[in-house]
């Protein structure tokens, strides 16, 4: 099994992270021929992620955090400001 290469390590007030390389490798577009033990790898890593509950939303470092009751607004901020910048031309993007 390949090991990533660790790329940086931090320690907020919170929790420890690590940034590792990517890995070259394939996606998975299909589990149809996959074993079972693939599905029940994936589904207890994605349920391990997101058993982690925090009051924000933010970087890992939490050096950039927005409190989950304003996290609609500042999507929507960041969405209004994505489309105006890179899709000016796109009439059907554009948010009224």
């Amino acid at each position: 099994m390949p090991v990533p290469r660790v790329l940086n390590k931090e320690k907020s007030l919170s929790r420890e992270f690590v940034v590792v390389e990517k890995l070259p490798g394939e996606v998975v577009n299909s589990f149809v021929e996959q074993p079972s033990s693939v599905l029940q790898s994936l589904g207890e890593g994605l349920a391990e992620i997101h058993k982690y509950r925090k009051n924000y939303v933010g970087s890992p470092s939490g050096k950039f955090k927005i409190q989950l009751e304003d996290f609609n607004q500042h999507l929507n901020n960041t969405m209004t400001e994505l489309v105006s910048r890179f899709y000016t031309e796109e009439k059907i993007l554009r948010i009224s």
